[in-house]
Parts: structure tokens; sequence; C-alpha cells
């Protein structure tokens, strides 16, 4: 019996955000649409939307954690609780900054 190997391609992560400036115009586009202001997303109330921000810079840049916390303006940690298994999952149709 004779075995064939398989080659399987590699799977590469297409970043649609390809740098820290277009990660803060994307951000600044979400922020702008849903009327809110960048140091709003600390407070209590915005979770929602900072959380999705969050999600999407993670599934659709290379930005660390920390790179990800700087543009935000909010600490590490919030960033890093994000589960990161979220980031596979489709945005609802319902999110606030659907355009």
């Amino acid at each position: 019996m004779e075995f064939i190997d398989i080659e399987e391609p590699e799977t590469k992560k297409v970043s649609l955000i390809r740098d820290e400036i277009a990660a803060k115009q994307y951000t600044e586009e979400i922020l702008n649409h849903n009327g809110i202001k960048l140091d709003s997303l600390r407070l209590n109330g915005f979770e929602e939307i900072r959380n999705q921000i969050i999600l999407e810079l993670r599934q659709k840049s290379d930005l660390s954690v920390r790179e990800i916390a700087s543009l935000l303006m909010i600490n590490r940690g919030m960033v890093q609780c994000i589960s990161v298994s979220e980031c596979d999952k489709e945005p609802s149709p319902d999110t606030p900054f659907q355009k």
C-alpha cells in the first residue's frame, strides 16, 4: 500500500487594515458614524461598540494587543479580555456601525 502526501496550502490571514494609520481611520469612521468620541470608549454604556471595534481590529489587522489598546486609549487588559475566539464569528447584522 502506498500513501500519497497531500500538501495543504498555507492559510495566511489577509489583513484588510494594513497599518496603524489605517486602523485609526477605520476606528474614527466607526466612532463618527455612531456620534461617539474616542475617550468615551472607556465609559460604561459603550462596551458593546468598544468590544466590537476591538474584535474587528483583531480580526482584520495585524496590530498587537498593545497597539490596539494604545490606538483606542484603553488599557491592555480591556483588549486582552475580549475572547479571541469571538474574532472568528461573523458580526451580527444589527451591529451599530454596519454600513
